[in-house]
């Protein structure tokens, strides 16, 4: 007789268990997913941040009430950003907004990040003086333009813009 139930729970065990697997899997997939989303939520957030009427920003941002729907506090973020919009406010508050809500977003995900990070990272060229009134203003600044982006960097004395020595 214990032959008998023995083989019967091996048999169930052959069928039962690539279900279970599937079923793990599953669940595996769609967390990896949840998180994908949340990760290329973040991504046009802070790649397009300075393009707040592009439509990778839009998408993105109108994407964070259902990609985040769990989350009251980012959802009444994204709710008083858009009274911000919608009311008229400086840019400097509709900005300073979107930093935190994208710094926000960085602590929920998991990423280490400072507020420092997101607002002074690369800017488009037409946010920043040109490279020619930055020289002119500051000799000991160079700014170069690379694409559409412009990189600051600190330089101790003329010579070294003329050299290349950067």
């Amino acid at each position: 007789m214990d032959e008998k139930i023995l083989i019967v729970v091996e048999v169930f065990a052959i069928l039962l268990s690539p279900v279970v697997a599937l079923w793990v899997g599953e669940i595996i997939r769609k967390r990896n997913r949840k998180e994908e989303e949340k990760y290329e939520v973040l991504k046009k957030l802070i790649a397009f941040r300075y393009q707040l009427h592009s439509p990778e920003f839009l998408s993105a941002l109108n994407s964070i009430v259902l990609i985040f729907h769990e989350n009251v506090k980012l959802k009444e973020m994204v709710k008083n950003l858009h009274h911000a919009y919608i009311n008229g406010e400086k840019q400097k508050i509709i900005d300073q907004k979107i930093v935190e809500l994208i710094f926000e977003i960085c602590k929920v995900t998991g990423y280490d990040v400072e507020e420092y990070e997101i607002t002074n990272l690369f800017q488009p060229v037409s946010a920043i003086q040109s490279p020619v009134s930055n020289y002119q203003n500051n000799n000991s600044t160079h700014s170069e333009t690379i694409g559409s982006v412009e990189i600051n960097n600190s330089i101790s004395n003329k010579e070294s813009i003329t050299s290349g020595n950067l």
